[in-house]
């Protein structure tokens, strides 16, 4: 139930920096962890029209990537001209970094 995603929601960003908007407490935790939950525990729908968009593959036409790059090709938040929370699971996680 949520105890657990709220538990799930802590440890996967544990190793996040203690800066980071997750973790600095400009975003609530237990407000995050309630929307997940809410997200998941109600019945499918949205997720069935999501997957069948997205089948043949999805394909951003002007990426966020290339709002944030410097001039040295790295990828650096701060260049937002709106707020912006990156949350990564890290290397064990669906997506990969360089996405």
């Amino acid at each position: 139930g949520p105890a657990f995603i709220r538990t799930v929601l802590r440890w996967r960003t544990s190793w996040m920096d203690e800066r980071s908007a997750i973790n600095d407490g400009t975003l609530n935790k237990d407000a995050i962890a309630e929307y997940l939950y809410q997200s998941w525990a109600a019945p499918a729908s949205g997720e069935y029209a999501m997957n069948t968009m997205l089948l043949p593959g999805a394909y951003a036409h002007h990426p966020i990537r290339r709002r944030f790059i410097t001039e040295d090709g790295s990828v650096h938040p701060a260049l937002a001209t709106v707020p912006v929370a990156f949350i990564y699971g890290g290397g064990r996680d669906w997506m990969h970094h360089s996405h």
